[in-house]
């Protein structure tokens, strides 16, 4: 039987703590010169990314994170958990990318990732830590460094539009 700890959820109810919705943060390429833009939004389904992914100026790139670095304050060890899920849906498919971050990396492009398809539906994916590949970085993924996890959208021209329902650790 898998085990499930909700770090996030549209059902606040369920969360370790109801701060942590709030925590979901946006990025874009614009941090680097680049044309792309987003927004979040707390709708009642989850958390929602909306924005369009431009390739103009060098850019490529918008990404809703959340943070894991206060996990451990919670009394959660990652690397107690087999992974990461999450409850997703999109406006339309969309191949995207899921990324790790740890302390341990110094550099912005650096991260552990693995590829996913979000579909027009709500699905639930499981997304093993094993299944994260690092990413120009030789560094290995060390769980009890986690700071944090992003969906990254890049790499083409697109209209994003994605929400998050729930996301969490099961073993």
């Amino acid at each position: 039987m898998m085990t499930h700890i909700v770090l996030y959820t549209a059902d606040d109810t369920q969360s370790p703590s109801s701060q942590w919705s709030s925590q979901w943060k946006v990025v874009s390429d614009q941090v680097m010169g680049g044309k792309s833009h987003a927004r979040m939004d707390e709708t009642r389904e989850g958390v929602q990314l909306c924005g369009q992914v431009s390739l103009e100026n060098n850019g490529g790139f918008v990404q809703l994170q959340f943070p894991l670095e206060t996990i451990q304050t919670k009394n959660l060890q990652p690397n107690e958990f087999e992974g990461i899920y999450l409850d997703w849906r999109a406006s339309k498919e969309q191949s995207l990318a899921l990324l790790l971050k740890t302390s341990q990396l110094w550099l912005p492009w650096q991260s552990y990732r693995q590829n996913a398809t979000i579909r027009e539906d709500w699905d639930r994916v499981y997304l093993p830590f094993s299944a994260f590949s690092p990413y120009r970085t030789r560094t290995p993924l060390k769980l009890t460094h986690l700071t944090k996890f992003s969906i990254l959208v890049g790499g083409e021209a697109a209209d994003v539009r994605l929400t998050v329902g729930e996301m969490g650790f099961y073993r």
